[in-house]
């Protein structure tokens, strides 16, 4: 009897599809189980009904891109569980996502980048829902790589879903251990955790692996870089004050080079596909913002490591020289490398300290360059801005050694001191006309 009528509710749920109100009744139905404390079989029945649904909807003669549209429907109603607490609906979830992914996996020339989406979705939902949807997301994408998107067949749709899977505990790390008032640091309590720490060396890897083979930089790797990166830049920010010391994180260092790649991958593939192409997907704010935390962290590594000086610098360089960048951005960079600076200074280590105060100096040429502009629009402040960089240019070149030729900060300080003149000249003519 309840083989027949969950038949029955199958197929209308999946001929009617989630918006028609009698499609979304029996929805409401099947799943408020899940809300609910209810015995084992009442559960089992529900995530079969979930399964069977997808399955006869793929095989209905509707486009594939209605089943995609249809699946994150279903995701979203799971996602609306109250019960958080409990793997239940995770299960349900779960579920839901590998009968998604094995139904594409059997239809040849299948768009895996659609399934993607329906990833990246369950991926930042989960976020939103806790702890125990994101360990057991986590847990399922590692397990949908390694059975459904062999990296043999598809080397990016593998490494898509495994970086997934290894940005999710790094999140709820980060999260649980802001929550903590802790003498330790939060980083080293991160790459103390040996689940984690093995996840990213076998994940770096494969992006080497990768990218022996062939590059290629598309907005859905290039997003999932971003998720992963994104929570290990804002951890090393946010402490990288208290890092200067030698002697902390010594026994890290091969766990901090391995991030330092990783950051260094995400900056270099999303440089290269701005600069050759024009999706909307990757630029903007978001990406802008991450792509300058991400560097300021992988720059703070270098010093740190001594590991990939060079490519970090240049990087920071082209960041700071960005058509996109601006004033609070650069204000952002100077108070940051400021402070790097003075702490490795007071540690009597020059080098390093010597590197940040570089990079401060390049920041600063950068922003008079932006205030010159704005001084076109009327801005009387710049000109004391650029009589002091003037004026005391000569003493910090006695200190570092080989400074930017500040022939371009004289030109622009004659060029804003013309137009002053030519400005009270004009207004000094008015005046004498009567006007």
């Amino acid at each position: 009897m309840i083989c027949s009528a969950l038949t029955s509710s199958v197929w209308n749920a999946a001929s009617w599809g989630l918006e028609h109100p009698g499609s979304r009744q029996i929805w409401e139905s099947v799943l408020s189980p899940l809300s609910e404390k209810q015995n084992v079989s009442t559960r089992v029945l529900c995530k079969s009904f979930c399964n069977s649904t997808l399955k006869e909807y793929y095989k209905s003669p509707l486009p594939k891109c209605h089943f995609y549209k249809f699946s994150r429907q279903v995701l979203s109603l799971l996602f609306m569980s109250k019960e958080t607490e409990t793997s239940q609906p995770v299960e349900t979830v779960m579920s839901v996502l590998r009968t998604v992914a094995c139904e594409i996996k059997v239809e040849p020339g299948a768009n895996w980048l659609e399934f993607l989406d329906l990833v990246s979705y369950c991926v930042h939902e989960s976020l939103l829902a806790g702890d125990v949807w994101c360990a057991g997301v986590s847990k399922q994408l590692s397990e949908i790589a390694s059975n459904y998107y062999n990296y043999k067949a598809i080397p990016q749709a593998n490494l898509i879903l495994r970086l997934y899977s290894a940005g999710l505990p790094v999140h709820v790390f980060d999260v649980k251990l802001r929550k903590i008032v802790r003498k330790k640091l939060r980083l080293e309590a991160l790459l103390g955790d040996d689940e984690i720490w093995n996840s990213s060396v076998s994940l770096w890897g494969l992006i080497q692996h990768y990218h022996k083979d062939a590059v290629e930089y598309t907005p859905p790797y290039l997003d999932a870089l971003k998720f992963l990166c994104q929570p290990l830049a804002s951890l090393i920010n946010s402490e990288k004050k208290k890092m200067v010391p030698g002697r902390v994180l010594t026994c890290y260092t091969a766990h901090l080079s391995v991030i330092q790649d990783i950051f260094l991958q995400f900056c270099h593939g999303l440089r290269e596909f701005q600069r050759w192409t024009h999706h909307k997907e990757c630029s903007g704010t978001d990406f802008n913002k991450t792509l300058l935390n991400v560097a300021m962290a992988a720059s703070f590594i270098s010093m740190r490591t001594q590991y990939r000086v060079e490519i970090t610098g240049r990087l920071v360089e082209d960041v700071i020289a960005s058509p996109w960048i601006s004033p609070p951005d650069l204000k952002y960079l100077l108070a940051s490398f400021h402070d790097i600076g003075v702490a490795f200074y007071s540690m009597k280590n020059l080098g390093k300290a010597s590197l940040a105060f570089k990079i401060c100096i390049r920041t600063v040429w950068t922003c008079v360059r932006l205030l010159c502009q704005i001084h076109q629009h009327g801005a009387p402040e710049i000109n004391k801005l650029l009589v002091f960089i003037l004026e005391n240019w000569s003493a910090a070149e006695a200190l570092i050694k080989n400074l930017p030729d500040p022939t371009p900060i004289a030109k622009q300080y004659v060029k804003t001191q013309r137009r002053d003149h030519e400005i009270q000249k004009e207004e000094k003519d008015l005046k004498q006309t009567g006007f």
